[in-house]
């Protein structure tokens, strides 16, 4: 089974929501960007009801679910951030940014980039039996404690720096508009972001120390990835002040959601405050409530598998990868909205023996070269690691 060509990001509610035969099928609608506050929401529930059989066997199965969408995994927003800061652009067009590249030479005189299994997958597929290492066990045991201590309606109580807004359109002129009111305004959000994202204070000072040596350029400029971060954090802060969104503790894990939107086209969640939020940063026709996605997907999947094999060749031929063209379908619509009208698939091109020889012979020339420039990197980088997102920090 192929993949889909819609980026999309789905949270932990949406995951739960859907059967192993739905998030197959989203698999082959979708190409799915993997954040990491669903790999530690995931791992954190091993400490659930004191790690109970039950809980478990849950983690296990979601990870088993989690290895089957094959996406991919984005690192952390406190990483991008960091290396935005430190001068190397983020690219914010929809599509996932990857770690742990190995650059080579090909034989001709070309060069690439070699992507090997990310160690994400590593990590599932030891959840999957059950296998979890003590730092994760503690690192969920933490999480799970830090954010049971949030309180974000004792911190509305009392906050005094943010301003009411009337409403959400107001809450998006405003936040605009303190990212555009100059350096001074500028340095404090930086400040604040680089808190909220728990950078250590010893680099806080050194990439905060960068910019006002660059001239504190605006940094909706010179690093948008921030800017953005920021808006995120910022828009949460004065809703919350505003009664425009809820108090609810999870809503500012659930917030994180966002941060990686720069990486993505669509979004799906069940959860309230998202569906709230999200089109404050995101065209709406591109959110996807839970409930309507699992449906639809439990539809393709019906449709998929009561097709003959002439009938799959027919709908191959006239429709590519495409689930169809159903008007009824969100994943229809969303691919005709994106890429525009389905084109039949072209003619496959009658292929030469020898040039195909000559192409798998230059690839396995690639892939051993390749081979040796990763084991060339891993022996001064050491293995690639999952990453996790800090746990989230209580409101300024």
């Amino acid at each position: 089974m192929g993949h889909g060509d819609i980026p999309l990001i789905i949270d932990k509610s949406t995951f739960q929501s859907l059967s192993v035969d739905e998030t197959m099928e989203l698999s082959h609608c979708y190409r799915i960007t993997q954040t990491p506050t669903m790999l530690m929401e995931i791992l954190a529930d091993i400490k659930k009801n004191e790690g109970s059989d039950q809980v478990i066997e849950k983690v296990k199965s979601l990870a088993h679910k989690t290895c089957l969408l094959h996406g991919m995994f984005v690192p952390t927003a406190q990483t991008l951030v960091r290396a935005e800061l430190r001068g190397n652009p983020i690219q914010m067009d929809g599509r996932p940014v990857v770690l742990h590249g190995v650059h080579h030479d090909d034989p001709i005189g070309g060069s690439g980039i070699y992507f090997d299994e990310p160690p994400e997958f590593a990590t599932l597929r030891r959840w999957e039996d059950g296998d979890f290492t003590t730092d994760e066990q503690i690192l969920a045991e933490q999480w799970r404690t830090i954010t049971h201590k949030l309180n974000i309606e004792k911190w509305k109580q009392r906050q005094t720096q943010f301003s009411s807004v009337r409403d959400l359109d107001s809450l998006r002129r405003s936040v605009n508009g303190l990212l555009a009111s100059g350096s001074t305004a500028q340095f404090k959000m930086l400040n604040q972001l680089m808190d909220d994202l728990r950078i250590p204070p010893s680099e806080q000072q050194i990439l905060g120390g960068k910019w006002v040596k660059f001239g504190l350029p605006d940094l909706r400029r010179c690093a948008p990835y921030t800017a953005y971060c920021i808006s995120v954090f910022y828009t949460f802060y004065m809703g919350v002040a505003s009664n425009l969104f809820g108090t609810k503790d999870t809503n500012r894990v659930d917030l994180d959601y966002l941060l990686y939107f720069p990486f993505t086209r669509c979004f799906s969640s069940g959860d309230a405050f998202h569906l709230k939020i999200a089109p404050l940063f995101m065209d709406q026709d591109l959110i996807i409530p839970a409930d309507i996605l699992k449906f639809d997907l439990a539809s393709l999947r019906s449709q998929r598998e009561t097709r003959t094999p002439e009938q799959h060749a027919l709908h191959r031929q006239t429709f590519g990868n495409r689930p169809g063209d159903d008007s009824s379908s969100i994943t229809c619509r969303l691919y005709n909205h994106l890429f525009g009208p389905p084109k039949p698939e072209p003619t496959p091109i009658p292929r030469n023996p020898e040039e195909e020889s000559a192409l798998v012979r230059r690839f396995n020339e690639m892939a051993e070269r390749a081979e040796v420039s990763k084991r060339k990197q891993r022996e001064i980088t050491g293995d690639p690691k999952t990453e996790f997102p800090p746990p989230p920090i209580q409101p300024p």
